[in-house]
């Protein structure tokens, strides 16, 4: 086995191991999902017993909102996060930073300003994703941006950056988990 699978086998048991053995920090209500139960006549159920599956809650604001909770950790593992930062703020945003093996990924929650309020520094674009406006920007730094609106006062920006300077991987890596988070956002 070469160094690159040795790399790669690396990143995947560490992704499998973080994925399994971390704390999950989801929110949300239980729902049913009924199994063929039935009673026998004495009142002793027979049967599949009905089980039981977490759904992420879906917040009316993001004023209280934790950025390092806009992935679940499905999420993360689905984007090969093998690592999380703990939630910061940066100027009026509130940031946390999720590392890939080939770049990073941070979703920031601004409550201060919408998408008219986007500072360009680059080519932007207009898109939709889910029930949210959206605007992608690559910036002049090789990075990329995802604004999802929210409000006219609130938004959520996700940042893909890629350590080779590869932009269009970065506009993949924001663009993937903007639709990973968008589901869980208010309604705009």
């Amino acid at each position: 086995m070469g160094a690159r699978e040795v790399a790669v086998a690396a990143v995947v048991i560490g992704v499998l191991v973080s994925a399994g053995c971390g704390v999950a920090r989801t929110s949300g209500s239980a729902i049913p999902v009924p199994g063929p139960v039935s009673t026998d006549g004495s009142g002793t159920a027979t049967g599949t017993p009905s089980t039981t599956v977490s759904a992420p809650e879906k917040s009316d604001s993001l004023a209280d909102a934790d950025p390092c909770d806009l992935l679940t950790s499905a999420d993360k593992a689905v984007l090969g996060i093998t690592k999380s930062e703990e939630s910061e703020k940066v100027g009026t945003e509130r940031v946390c930073r999720h590392l890939t093996a080939d770049g990073a990924v941070s979703p920031g929650i601004r409550t201060n300003v919408g998408l008219a309020g986007i500072v360009v520094d680059g080519p932007i674009s207009d898109l939709s994703i889910g029930s949210h406006q959206a605007r992608q920007m690559r910036t002049l730094a090789g990075r990329c941006f995802v604004f999802l609106g929210v409000s006219a006062s609130s938004r959520v920006d996700v940042l893909g950056s890629e350590l080779r300077g590869d932009q269009d991987a970065a506009c993949d890596l924001a663009l993937r988990a903007a639709k990973l988070i968008e589901p869980n956002l208010p309604e705009s």
